[in-house]
Parts: structure tokens; C-alpha cells; sequence
């Protein structure tokens, strides 16, 4: 069976045409929430909307920052999101930021995202998907962090052939592959989108997913208050 095919967007993307997506065959999308413990993305109360009133099952991404703790950035995307992970679940996207130089031991930078995936964890009684490149894994997180191997990977690797997976997951671990940055497709956007391909297994794990999330969501819902800005 051909993998699903699917987008990445933020406010980067200015104005998605949700229709022309779902019409052009794109069937789920990563849609950018928040970022350290005060960004919000203006975009993501629009594009979160518009993409369920299309039909087009979606996660919520929060671009971690690695000089503020994990727990107040994994509270402030429960605030911000209102503890909704949509139809995928929430994304921790875990990456190199230009701005930051990364010094720690990888142990340390491994420590505080496995605490910010624990944390969503409890509160939500989801398992967070895990965004990474193989090169940042690799380099400062390690290859022996086996409690990642429980999260689904979303790798970014420009390879038309497969991409190159990282341990613990490897070497065919991946459930979704950002594979491009240059899309054919525009959805009346100014900047390209990320496509990203998802295999077709992943649906029955999405229906047991959102079970849990349904019995766990009366639990926690009181505890976090939506973010204003």
C-alpha cells in the first residue's frame, strides 16, 4: 500500500488554503503550537480549526528550547493547545537552533527530553511523537537512549530513496519521513511546506490513541489554563 501523504505547517506558512490541501490529496498534518515556555504561533488557533473542518486528522508541535526547563515548556503547550493533541497526538520537535550553542553531555540534553515526554505522558495518557533529524540525535542526544524507542519517530532526512534513521530506532523505525522541503503543491501559502510520508499502520494505532486521550482528558483538563498570547 503507498504511504499517506502529509504537511507541516506554522505561522511561516501566513494563510493555508485547508481545502486546496485536502483536495490535493494531503491526509494529516503537523501544525506548529508552541515553542520554549512563552512563544505561542499565531497561526495555530486558524490552522487547527480549518484543518478539522476539512477532515484532515492533525498533531500539535512544540519546538523545544534547550536553555528552558522541560516541565514549564511541556505545561505552557498543554496551556496553550487546551490539552487537545488532536487525531496524531502531540510532537516534541527536537532539533539544531541556529541561535543556541549546545554544550552539555548528551545525557543531560537525553534527561530533559525524556522529562518533557514523561511530563505530556501523565498528564495526557498519549505517547508523544518524537521529531528529529539523524545528524542531532546522533550528536547530542545518543544512540543509547532506549526509552525513545516507545515514541514514535517524525525523521527529517532529504533522501528520495529512505531515510537514515537514528538509534534506538533504527534502521526502518521511522513512522513518518519529512523527506522534502520543496512542495509541488502551494495551498495558496508564500512559503513551501514540509511533506512528510506516514505509513499506513500508523491508523490503527491513531483509533487506540484516541481512546485513551478521551479517558484520560477528563482528568487532567482543569490543571492547565489556556495561554493568551
Amino acid at each position: 500500500m503507498l504511504p499517506k501523504l502529509g504537511i507541516d505547517v506554522s505561522h511561516w506558512q501566513v494563510n493555508v488554503d485547508w481545502s486546496k490541501a485536502r483536495a490535493a490529496g494531503i491526509e494529516f498534518a503537523f501544525i506548529k503550537a508552541t515553542q520554549a515556555d512563552n512563544i505561542f504561533d499565531k497561526k495555530y488557533r486558524v490552522n487547527w480549526e480549518a484543518s478539522r473542518n476539512v477532515g484532515i486528522p492533525r498533531g500539535a508541535y512544540h519546538f523545544y528550547d534547550y536553555r528552558v526547563a522541560p516541565l514549564k515548556q511541556a505545561a505552557w503547550l498543554l496551556g496553550c493547545t487546551q490539552l487537545d493533541p488532536g487525531e496524531l497526538g502531540y510532537v516534541l520537535d527536537a532539533e539544531a537552533i541556529k541561535t543556541q550553542t549546545l554544550v552539555k553531555p548528551p545525557a543531560s540534553y537525553a534527561d530533559d527530553l525524556h522529562q518533557f515526554c514523561e511530563f505530556i505522558s501523565t498528564e495526557t495518557g498519549t505517547t508523544l511523537i518524537i521529531y528529529t533529524a539523524y545528524s542531532f540525535w546522533t550528536t547530542y542526544v545518543g544512540p543509547t537512549v532506549t526509552w525513545a524507542r516507545q515514541n514514535p519517530l517524525w525523521i527529517a532526512n532529504y533522501n528520495n530513496v529512505a531515510p537514515t534513521v537514528p538509534l534506538p530506532w533504527g534502521p526502518d523505525g521511522w513512522t513518518f519521513w519529512q523527506f522534502t522541503s520543496n512542495s509541488q503543491y502551494e495551498f495558496d501559502i508564500l512559503y513551501p511546506v514540509w511533506l512528510s510520508r506516514l505509513f499506513t499502520l500508523w491508523s490503527a494505532r491513531l483509533t487506540l490513541a484516541k481512546k485513551s486521550w478521551k479517558a484520560k482528558k477528563e482528568l487532567h483538563f482543569s490543571d492547565f489554563e489556556p495561554c493568551s498570547s
